[in-house]
């Protein structure tokens, strides 16, 4: 395929247009066979498969990178607070075992708080990579971190 046809299919495939119109439609044009015009598409998407999804996805790595922060945030000062509050008893009693026994009684009431804090912040991050798992390896490609 000359290099024309290839851009129409790379702008084709980042507008989101089903594979099989564009294979449809280049058959029509072009004059060839099914499989000979879809091995081409293929190839295409798998050469320009970063380009492709980074251009599609321009909004969904802002929202995508705003729900990791986020998630980080929330699990980050949960964390923090079970640590501070620790510190706080640590420092206000003579003895560890005072200590632990306050830290365990201000568990009793505000532990399931921090402990569902941190499990959405921990439920933000992984639903952020893990969502957009496609997305951040075309980014990571592009700015070159841990190509393969």
């Amino acid at each position: 395929m000359d290099a024309d046809i290839e851009r129409e299919i790379v702008e084709r495939l980042e507008a989101s247009e089903d594979k099989d119109d564009i294979i449809f439609d280049l058959c029509n044009r072009l004059g060839r066979d099914w499989k000979e015009v879809e091995a081409a598409v293929e190839h295409v998407h798998a050469t320009n498969a970063d380009d492709i999804t980074l251009s599609q996805s321009p909004l969904l790595v802002l929202l995508a990178l705003v729900t990791f922060i986020g998630g980080v945030g929330l699990a980050g000062f949960s964390t923090y607070n079970l640590i501070g509050a620790y510190e706080t008893f640590l420092a206000l009693q003579n003895d560890r075992a005072g200590a632990i026994g306050g830290f365990l009684i201000y568990l009793l009431g505000y532990g399931q708080m921090i402990f569902w804090e941190f499990i959405f912040g921990a439920g933000m991050i992984v639903g952020s990579l893990t969502g957009m798992r496609d997305v951040w390896v075309a980014v990571f490609a592009k700015l070159g971190i841990f190509s393969e």
